[in-house]
């Protein structure tokens, strides 16, 4: 075998394939080509393709005979066997070579067991030792894995089953309504036999009255179906449609619930594996980007609106849904998108053409996606292309003719200065979109004594005019409140107050402005008349206020007046105290 050097590299490695490339690194080394494994998203293995680089300390190529599909994600990495199939021999031969290649061979095998060590849930060294075992399988059955108070493993409710539970309880309901409105048929039937008999059979009152008998028993047995008290049986192991109705609707309120404080140990965990020299845990949070929290929001939208999915595709969300974004190359979760009420003036925007329109005075932003671009002429001037919009000022009405170049998907002319997501339009006319709402469904867990707000946010288009709300704690209204924002205008971010419609004035971070495409983390801690802002694990700045009275309202993306972000917001998190420097900047860094 060859001399090789095994370097600290994870034997690991992913693309994403724009259709046109072939050939693609893995940078740590092989010792024959079976030992790399090479996969498709799908877990497919690809067609036919050649291994190069065997025996190198810096990995080699793989090579495809034809370029893998356009966003198709490709990994590489390390699988050897885990064997020692050869030994030395007793006073045998002992050359340095033969040592080597064993020794090369073993700490291959080691970084392998460390790359899939690396993929595990594990606790943390400095952690507190303890138990870490599975609860038994019966105790695991048809539930999911948590955490309990001292953070050992336990079980809870799978709201998947408990879902299921009650659409079961929905089916059942349905079917006991059916038997009762049959019964009511059957009842129905009953009587008018028993009026036809009395009216066509004088002589039959016998007859007619054990029809009107029967015809009461049957209407007594339907209201018996449709009405008997929950748990209580009409016939052996047979309830009523009360019941099963009751069943449901039990099933569905206890189901967020439990999800939520589900969501809220997860999110303890990923803050403690973070951040483990914080001890106190956040006492609500919303993390964007795994899908935690989201049963304890409210979100408002009145129109549909249109975002990225999770395979990079343009697709429309319904009124009030939640729109999670992705990247549309890499595919990468950016978070919720929250934004204000946009208009688009461009005609059957999903499929773009050359146009004309008459536009009003003030300020317009040109976004597009594709491959082309779109040049503007008359009134203004610019060229748009994907992720470089064109913002343009017009002091008066005019005509603005928009020239499509090469290939769009999409594209929109928007008032305001900053790009926001696609509009979709029809042929004959422009269209809006209204305003994301995103607030905290309730705020009774909250402690205005002390409180501690981390966020962690995306603007895409950075806005350099107006105000961009990520954080707001208010009554309802303007008087009493706390809001974290993008100023525009100033080109940082600000933290301002008001107490009892006074202003306290803002503290401000992010001095060197906020670059298109960046995340950051803020943090802000109020209470007890005390103001600390953090922004990237720095104290920026702080300041004592007039503290406002205690906040009714936690809204995520605007304030009590709209001003909505604009853009991503990847994670919330709020701590009941006036968490210490110490804190603010590790949960910021």
């Amino acid at each position: 075998m060859t001399d090789i050097t095994v370097g600290d590299t994870r034997p690991f490695v992913q693309y994403v394939a724009d259709g046109v490339q072939t050939a693609f690194t893995y940078p740590f080394p092989i010792l024959a080509p079976a030992d790399l494994v090479v996969v498709f998203d799908d877990g497919t293995a690809p067609g036919a393709h050649t291994v190069n680089g065997t025996g190198r300390s810096d990995g080699g190529t793989v090579t495809f005979s034809s370029p893998p599909p356009a966003d198709t994600r490709i990994t590489l990495y390390r699988d050897m066997p885990v064997e020692r199939a050869t030994d030395f021999v007793e006073s045998g031969e002992f050359r340095a070579s033969a040592l080597n290649d064993e020794l090369d061979r073993l700490a291959l095998m080691v970084q392998q067991v460390e790359a899939r060590d690396a993929n595990a849930l594990r606790r943390a060294p400095h952690d507190e030792d303890g138990p870490l075992e599975l609860p038994p399988r019966a105790a695991r059955e048809n539930t999911v894995l948590a955490f309990d108070a001292q953070g050992w493993p336990t079980v809870l409710a799978d709201p998947v089953l408990a879902a299921a539970q009650a659409s079961d309880s929905a089916d059942a309901a349905a079917q006991s309504a059916t038997d009762a409105t049959n019964a009511v048929d059957q009842a129905q039937q009953h009587r008018d036999a028993a009026q036809t008999a009395a009216g066509d059979a004088a002589g039959s009152e016998t007859n007619a009255g054990a029809s009107a008998s029967a015809a009461a028993a049957s209407e007594a047995k339907a209201q018996d179906w449709a009405e008997t008290a929950p748990d209580v049986e009409v016939e052996s192991g047979a309830f009523s449609a009360r019941h099963w109705a009751s069943k449901a609707e039990d099933a569905s309120v206890n189901m967020p619930a439990e999800r939520l404080r589900g969501d809220l140990a997860i999110q303890r965990v990923r803050w403690t594996a973070l951040v483990p020299t914080v001890e106190p845990m956040p006492a609500w949070s919303v993390d964007f980007l795994l899908g935690l929290g989201l049963d304890g929001l409210s979100v408002s939208r009145a129109g549909p609106a249109m975002y990225h999915d999770a395979r990079g595709q343009l697709v429309t969300a319904g009124s009030d849904e939640l729109r999670i974004d992705h990247d549309p190359v890499t595919w990468e979760p950016l978070g919720a998108l929250i934004e204000a009420a946009r208009t688009n003036f461009l005609h059957d925007s999903l499929n773009p053409a050359s146009q004309t329109r008459t536009l009003a005075a003030g300020t317009y932003t040109l976004s597009l996606k594709g491959s082309g671009s779109c040049t503007l002429s008359g009134a203004a001037s610019g060229t748009a292309n994907e992720g470089a919009p064109v913002t343009f000022t017009l002091a008066s009405s005019g005509d603005v003719t928009f020239g499509v170049g090469g290939s769009l998907q999409a594209f929109q002319c928007e008032d305001g200065a900053s790009a926001t997501s696609f509009i979709e339009t029809p042929a004959g006319g422009g269209a809006s979109r209204a305003a994301d709402i995103v607030t905290a469904n309730s705020v009774d867990w909250l402690r205005a004594a002390g409180l501690s707000v981390v966020a962690e946010a995306r603007l895409a288009d950075v806005a350099a005019a107006g105000a961009l709300r990520l954080v707001s704690l208010d009554t309802g209204g303007d008087p009493d409140r706390h809001n974290l924002y993008w100023n525009g205008s100033s080109g940082r971010v600000e933290v301002f107050t008001k107490s009892g419609g006074a202003s306290q004035g803002s503290l401000g971070a992010l001095t060197a402005g906020w670059s298109d495409g960046e995340s950051h983390r803020l943090a802000i801690a109020v209470g007890g008349g005390q103001r600390k802002l953090f922004a990237d694990g720095t104290k920026a700045d702080a300041d004592t206020i007039a503290e406002p009275a205690a906040p009714t309202f936690l809204r995520i993306g605007s304030y009590h007046a709209g001003n909505q972000w604009n853009g991503h917001v990847r994670r919330v998190s709020v701590w009941n105290r006036h968490l210490d420097d110490a804190a603010l900047a590790a949960l910021t860094g």
